[in-house]
């Protein structure tokens, strides 16, 4: 297996930077695109974990930072969920140039918000085959009233920028208000009608941060899914055996609808 960085250019000619697998053998591979969560990259633990196991199944992976994040070009206060989706949408226009890469069997996974985002780009690209979403934020007015008050969204809204400190990560993130308003209005529970391609969800019992029911709901709305709960499993993971579970059924998912 070959593992090396790479880059491409999103819809605003920003650098984006990604850890592409490759299997050894003779192409071209099934492949899957994986986006990490909100203040995370492509090293998070899921991206990582899926990646290197895909890559044993003969399947080629991307995981790459959205602009703004990690390695990519762009600032962090910059990040917006609608230009996230566009950079999904570059990564699948990387990945359909690649002679190794079969562009018929294309997927796409992602964590927390990057669930989100992966079922936004494939409501929009119909070269996406198949889904897994790991704990997918739907929802993300939802996440802006669980993260800021009414106060902080006021101020944000007059001044145009917030700073929130993380204390798990002992660092300060800024945000323009553009991000504000992107989240007030994307919401991925209305774009059930143009998802009907394989769509696994995969989330723990013991996921606190999103609506399990909600997602559940969501997800028996769609033409083609399966849900696969996990016990003692938190929103990040957090248990090895839960970590393990959830990769092993998101590659066992994509072995059944991409090969």
């Amino acid at each position: 297996m070959i593992e090396k960085g790479v880059s491409f250019l999103n819809n605003n000619s920003q650098k984006l930077a990604g850890i592409i697998h490759i299997p050894t053998g003779k192409g071209p591979f099934p492949t899957v695109a994986i986006c990490h969560g909100w203040k995370r990259t492509k090293e998070q633990v899921i991206p990582l974990t899926l990646s290197r196991n895909l890559s044993l199944y003969n399947f080629v992976s991307l995981r790459f930072d959205y602009h703004g994040c990690g390695e990519s070009e762009g600032q962090e206060e910059d990040f917006t969920i609608s230009q996230a989706v566009n950079d999904v949408i570059s990564a699948l226009d990387y990945l359909d140039k690649l002679d190794y890469v079969d562009s018929q069997k294309l997927g796409l996974a992602g964590v927390s918000i990057g669930g989100g985002i992966v079922l936004a780009a494939a409501a929009q690209d119909r070269r996406v085959k198949s889904i897994a979403a790991f704990s997918p934020r739907l929802k993300f007015k939802d996440f802006i009233l669980k993260y800021f008050s009414e106060e902080e969204i006021k101020k944000w809204k007059k001044e145009g920028v917030i700073s929130y400190y993380d204390n798990r990560r002992d660092k300060i993130w800024r945000y323009k208000k553009t991000f504000l308003e992107d989240c007030l209005r994307v919401d991925v529970t209305s774009m059930a009608k143009d998802i009907n391609i394989p769509t696994l969800l995969i989330q723990g019992r013991d996921d606190h941060n999103i609506p399990v029911q909600d997602n559940k709901d969501f997800f028996n709305k769609l033409s083609n899914s399966k849900i696969y709960m996990i016990d003692h499993c938190d929103h990040s993971y957090s248990n090895i055996e839960a970590l393990y579970q959830a990769v092993r059924q998101a590659t066992n998912w994509f072995k059944e609808t991409l090969i």
